[in-house]
This record gives C-alpha cells, structure tokens and sequence, in this order.
C-alpha cells in the first residue's frame, strides 16, 4: 500500500486478554494458576517489545478489546470467600482496584512500555464496557501514576495521557485500516445506546443479563465446563434446570422470569433511535473522532435481540411454546367434536402438517446468535464505506485470516486468554506445542456488493458475506504486527510463545491485492526488529 507520508509509528494489535475472567465455584488454585500465567506471558512480551522497534519506530500497542473481564471478575471478602460486584459504577471501580493488584507485572509493565516512549490504545469490549465510565478512567490513570512512581518513571506523570489512550468504540489509520472489538456486531452483546457509553444502560446488553442470573444461582453451575454455558440456547438453559434439585429449581425458575422480564422492559423501553448529525458532531469533537466514521459505524450497528419484541420471543422459544400450546388446544377440540372417524383423522392430518410446516419456518427464521458472521458483514460494510484496506476484529476468539475482495482483508485476532476449567492442561498443551503446524492460508476472493449511488446507505443491499471461511490460524497468543515503511505497509500474524519470542505465522503486504509474503515459515520474528 502506497503511503505518501507513512505513520511515525509502527502498530502491534492483540484482543481478549480478559483479564481477571473467573467462572462460579471455580478451583482457586485453577484460577491463581491462570493468573500467574497471564501476568508471566503478558508482561514479557510487553518487555520485548519495550527493547526491540521495527525501524526505530515506536511502537503503538492496540488493545482491540476486552483487556479486562469485568463482567466475570471476582473480589475477595472475608474467610477468603469471593463474591461477584454490581455490574455498575461502584462495582466496577472496586473490581479494577482488584485486578489492577492481581497482576502486579502487567501493569508494571506497561508502564515501562509506554516510559520508553511508546503508546497504549485501549478499545472497550462488551466485557470491560465500564471502561468507558469517566470515574473507572480516572481511577486507571490514578492507579497507572502510583505505579510509575514506584517504579521511578516520574518522567511518564506528564506525558501519561498522551501515551495511555482509552477509545470507546475503535482505533482507525485513515486509508490504511479500522479496528473494532466487533461487539457492536453481535445482536447478543450489543446495545442501543452504544453511542453514549457514559450511560448505565449502555452496559445492559443480553449476556450482561444472562451472566447475572448464572451468578445468582452460580451453586448450580458448579459442574458446568468453563465457557459451557456461553453456547447455551434457552433450551439448554431449562434443561439444566429441570436436572437439579427442587431447591436449586425453584431459584432458577424465579431468576429466569425475573431475566425475561427485565429482557421484555428493554425491549419495550428501548428503540433504534439515530443521533442527529448535530449529536454526532458533539460526540465526535468530545472524544477527537471523525464524525463521518461514526455515522457508518450507527448504520451498520446490529441491534440488539431485545430491540424486536418477535426475535426476543424467539430466543426464548415462547414462539414454538405458543405453538405447541394452540397446536394441543386444536387438537383436543378436534378429538371432543369428531362426528366421524375420517372427519377426525382429516383434521389431525390437517394440523400435523400445519405444525410442521410453522415449526420449521419459525426454526428457520431463528435470530443468529453466534458473531462469527455478523463479523464478516460488517468487514464488508466498513471496507466499502470507509475504504480502507484492512480490518481487524477481536470478539469471537477464533485467529482467522479473510481476504474480502482483491483489495481487502479481514483478521480475527483471536484471544489471549488461558482460562478453561483445567487450566493447567492448556498451559502443558501450550508448552509442548510452542512452535504450531501451520497451515496454508487459503485465498478465497469475494467480491462486495456495491451499493446502488441512487439509494440511500441506510437502504442499500448489505454485501452477502463469503461462503467459503478460511480454516482458523494456529493459535497460541496471537497478536498483529503492521510495519510502515517508506511506501509500504506489512502485515505480521504471529503467536507469542513460552520461550518469550514472537514466531511469526505469515506475513501480508497491503497493497492493490493483498498476497502473502512469506507462508508458513519457522521464522523467529527478532530478524524483524532492532533493538534500541
């Protein structure tokens, strides 16, 4: 990609680090192990790239959300009990203190990152959305200062809000690329008010209620696996609790309907509303954005499932039990009523088939509640809108690589996080298969859909998203690199390994037809960088 005058900066992207994530009644030495872990890894490969620059450039760290994991975060309280906060303010700030202590070399270490000269962006996620509350920012910047005053950067205190950076919604190079969580992207951790993060209703999206009424009855979800029940459906959900005693049933019956009554209130009391170009201007100016970017990103913003009351009934089978119900009632009507065997079995035939016929239409037109190709739209709606050549999303967990056309390229940074029931399985996992087979990247090429010039952009077609997915990188902790030089932009995929070396996946050049470079090399990425 030709860039007339390239970024001083070169960028490292990474997603998902989730931080702090804890499940009910989960294992303390699981989860010690796994905070060890994390602050081992996270804080060496911070000290890397402390000492090691791409063309003496500094670096630009990108966290693309979900730093934290404030939605699933314990704190500790009296006989070494734990307890999960309010998802509101004051839980919020009380939880941050906590993790903020939790990995004592993470956080030293980004405040030798950012000392040495380098900047920390940091994109909110659905899973640390109190991040954009301006008292949990100002308690991250105060908590940031007394670190660095320990650790003798003094020098940092002044420069600290040019080089820590807290962005609501995504960090973007104009021309080059757009990067997002991707949570705005999926009808279950999205919400309406996105725009206006400071607002407490803009953290109350579906797994934010759902993750609240397992931690009301998390005595029953001690044999669940870690991360299980995110996959469940509502189905699932009355199936667990039919399998419990009938003291654990009766509270989860009661934090169940308490749940789909809050969801209903929301679905009433909230509406898709459209800022002005006036509120737009406002917010823009307010957080320095380009007011243009964030009118695309309201356009192509998913609503939430409870924002259509017939997609919330659906995600919670009232639908197929109002049809099972009217289907039994005709039934038994037909059965008192009969005058003749053949009139009798005429109207059965006739409602079977009706019930089949209604059950499968409703199962077909079931809301998608999985990200993965809410994702791949929205890379096609943010490439033609906005074009640029690259866009990154977190979100999904799932390191993949997508060309979109011939010109575009979409990469899901997958995640950092080490956190399964048996952690330490994962970490010997991880330790025996450092340096992972790669596997060739296929070069599937979609062509988006161009919008008709006549129609409106809120009315154009949405860009059909490719048919053929690329099979997932190898994935260890992956991260990004995006190297600018004179006149060209590289792209790294890399993973960071337990030798405390970066081993390089592939690597991109962007141009007029994204190609890769180098393909499935045992490349240490060192011969990439020089040291200070």
């Amino acid at each position: 990609m030709l860039n007339p005058e390239p970024p001083s900066h070169n960028l490292l992207v990474l997603s998902d680090l989730h931080l702090g994530e804890q499940v009910p009644q989960e294992d303390r030495a699981s989860v010690q192990q796994r905070v060890s872990f994390q602050d081992q890894q996270f804080s060496a490969f911070l000290h890397y790239y402390t000492q090691h620059t791409h063309h003496n450039k500094p670096w630009r760290l990108v966290i693309a959300g979900d730093l934290l994991d404030l939605m699933h975060a314990h704190v500790p309280y009296e006989d070494d009990r734990w307890y999960v906060p309010a998802w509101d303010q004051e839980g919020a700030l009380l939880k941050l203190r906590h993790l903020i202590a939790l990995y004592p070399r993470i956080f030293r270490a980004m405040v030798t990152f950012m000392h040495a000269g380098h900047q920390i962006y940091i994109i909110t996620g659905n899973h640390d959305a109190e991040l954009n509350l301006p008292s949990v920012q100002c308690l991250f910047y105060e908590q940031i200062r007394q670190i660095a005053l320990k650790a003798h950067c003094d020098s940092l205190l002044s420069t600290l809000h040019q080089q820590l950076h807290f962005c609501p919604w995504y960090y973007a190079e104009e021309g080059i690329l757009h990067i997002e969580h991707g949570h705005l992207h999926d009808r279950l951790c999205t919400v309406e008010s996105f725009l206006q993060p400071d607002l407490h209703t803009s953290m109350r999206s579906v797994s934010h209620l759902a993750v609240e009424a397992q931690y009301r009855c998390q005595e029953s979800f001690a044999s669940v696996g870690h991360h299980e029940a995110d996959h469940w459906r509502t189905y699932d959900i009355f199936r667990h609790i039919l399998r419990q005693p009938l003291r654990l049933q009766s509270l989860m019956f009661r934090v169940a309907f308490d749940s789909i009554y809050r969801l209903f209130w929301l679905s009433w009391q909230q509406r898709t509303t459209h800022l002005s170009p006036q509120d737009l201007d406002q917010i823009a100016s307010r957080h320095g954005l380009c007011a243009q970017r964030l009118d695309a990103l309201q356009k192509r913003h998913a609503p939430p499932l409870y924002a259509r009351t017939f997609d919330l009934v659906q995600l919670l089978y009232l639908d197929r039990l109002l049809l099972v119900s009217l289907t039994a009632w005709l039934v038994a009507i037909c059965l008192r009523s009969a005058r003749s065997p053949h009139a009798t079995a005429a109207f059965l035939t006739m409602i079977s088939c009706s019930f089949v016929w209604t059950y499968l239409r409703l199962a077909r037109r079931f809301p998608a509640t999985t990200a993965a190709p809410g994702l791949i739209t929205a890379a096609l709606h943010i490439t033609e809108q906005l074009r640029v050549p690259l866009t990154i999303f977190g979100h999904n967990h799932l390191f993949e690589r997508q060309p979109l056309s011939n010109k575009h390229l979409y990469i899901n940074l997958g995640t950092w996080s080490a956190a399964l029931a048996h952690p330490s399985e994962e970490i010997n996992h991880i330790s025996h298969n450092n340096r992972p087979t790669i596997t060739p990247l296929p070069q599937h090429t979609t062509t988006p859909t161009t919008p008709n010039p006549k129609t409106p952009p809120s009315a154009s077609k949405a860009p059909k998203a490719p048919t053929h997915r690329p099979a997932a990188l190898p994935q260890i902790q992956p991260f990004v690199i995006i190297a600018h030089t004179d006149h060209t932009t590289y792209v790294h995929l890399a993973n960071w390994t337990l030798q405390a070396t970066p081993h390089l996946l592939a690597s991109e050049l962007l141009s007029s037809t994204p190609s890769l470079v180098t393909e499935a090399e045992e490349t240490n990425l060192s011969a990439l960088h020089h040291a200070p």
